[in-house]
């Protein structure tokens, strides 16, 4: 079965601005998808949450939120638009990938063998050895240790819309926001 209807002349020349100015205005539209996803993966960042809204597993080791302790991760994140398409990530564009994006948004388990390693520490005025760590060239005392076999885990704290399939999987509500971005640019252009 097919249907077949007229537009009004006046219904079909409103359509033709639309397409005309759609066309005209494929990178504004690319740009505007680019920044929209840029400032949710931001929340994700702010929020301690992952795109679909589950909260990052806390951290062990210091306080604070996980990936936010200087900021280099979040502050990698941009968008680069092409002819036909918006590339967003860390380090996309000029600059360098962070190496450790993806450990991050994957998460990761590496195994460590035994081994021994110094320590190095700076002594009190007294002549004691000080309770803190500090860089070698900073100590005046160092000490051998023995470090037993472990197993490193760094759990997965997705920033991107992506699974741990490695696809695109676009929350509802980011969808809503471009929408509501570019209709907004729309109307505003017509």
């Amino acid at each position: 079965m097919k249907t077949y209807f007229d537009l009004s002349d006046e219904a079909e020349k409103k359509l033709n601005k639309i397409m005309q100015f759609v066309e005209g205005s494929q990178r504004q539209l690319l740009n505007i998808i680019g920044s929209v996803l840029t400032q949710e993966i931001n929340v994700c960042f702010v929020s301690a949450r992952d795109p679909w809204g589950t909260a990052w597993k806390p951290l062990k080791v210091r306080k604070g939120q996980p990936l936010r302790d200087k900021g280099h991760l979040k502050g990698s994140i941009n968008y680069q638009v092409f002819s036909d398409y918006v590339e967003i990530g860390s380090g996309v564009g000029a600059g360098t990938n962070l190496k450790y994006a993806p450990y991050h948004q994957f998460g990761f388990s590496r195994n460590v063998a035994a081994h021994s390693k110094d320590i190095y520490f700076k002594l009190n005025r007294d002549g004691t050895v000080g309770h803190r760590f500090v860089k070698k060239s900073k100590s005046d005392f160092a000490q051998s240790v023995n470090v037993k076999a472990h197993t490193i885990v760094v759990s997965a704290r997705p920033f991107l819309p992506i699974n741990q399939e490695k696809q695109v999987v676009m929350p509802q509500s980011w969808n809503q926001a471009i929408i509501h971005n570019i209709r907004n640019f729309i109307e505003g252009g017509l």
